[in-house]
């Protein structure tokens, strides 16, 4: 532990995720994606569910995969709350997503929102790249989101929001962007936690990320036997240019000659 910091820990955090990572732009581009392709969909490193669940409202089969319990937890308590028929599309599993064995093949694959630099080498996210796409079928998209190494830099701590829990605690959210070497950074994430008739706490939690540039990205999904055939600045479809705040890349895996 360094600074009070636990490294790469959703453990302590998990049941605080939703609260302010609810954002929707991007699960209607990922839908859009799934009802193109048909499914059966892999989305790895699913977190709670915030991208599965609605490609599962949306008649689509989904494999969600993540290796926190945590979160997992928190996906299948929220699975409960939906409807039988997207029950019966969502299946849940804890793994590795640079090594686990997985039930497919799948049409889409899909590392939303900052999941791929949260595998902090380079060799890393290559791994998982291979491993996602061992497990597609010919032919089959992959869409990954994230930022751009040369849109992240340093903070201060930053007030992320509000929200209030199940129990009706408040909890408030601060964050720090620490550089830690060429586009590797810790975020550091401090959480007020105040609640009724109880002690006002706090806690802290880090995260390890390395973003990628946009060529190491191709390079990386090269390697692993698929094909750029787009990639975006924006959820709004706009082409990514050097000064794009994200990079959402679409690939495709070769149709068998």
């Amino acid at each position: 532990m360094l600074n009070g910091f636990p490294p790469n820990d959703y453990l302590v955090a998990a049941k605080f995720y939703d609260l302010f990572y609810n954002f929707w732009e991007d699960a209607g581009f990922y839908v859009t994606l799934a009802k193109r392709t048909g499914g059966p969909i892999l989305d790895a490193m699913c977190g709670t569910g915030r991208i599965a669940l609605p490609m599962a409202r949306a008649g689509v089969r989904v494999l969600g995969v993540d290796m926190n319990d945590s979160m997992l937890e928190i996906m299948q308590q929220k699975l409960k709350r939906e409807r039988p028929e997207v029950r019966s599309r969502v299946r849940i599993a804890k793994g590795d997503i640079t090594s686990a064995r997985l039930d497919g093949p799948f049409a889409l694959a899909v590392l939303a929102w900052n999941s791929l630099p949260e595998i902090t080498t380079l060799k890393g996210q290559q791994m998982a790249l291979m491993n996602i796409s061992r497990h597609m079928k010919p032919g089959a998209l992959l869409a990954l989101h994230t930022d751009n190494p040369s849109d992240v830099r340093p903070t201060w701590e930053l007030f992320k929001g509000t929200g209030t829990t199940h129990d009706g605690s408040q909890v408030s959210m601060y964050s720090t962007t620490v550089k830690r070497g060429k586009n590797h950074y810790d975020l550091e994430f401090r959480y007020e936690i105040s609640r009724p008739r109880k002690k006002a706490t706090e806690i802290r939690t880090r995260v390890g990320m390395l973003f990628p540039t946009r060529k190491q990205v191709a390079e990386i999904l090269e390697s692993a036997g698929l094909t750029v055939v787009d990639v975006f600045g924006d959820y709004d479809l706009r082409p990514c240019t050097p000064r794009c705040k994200y990079m959402i890349f679409i690939a495709r895996k070769p149709w068998r000659k």
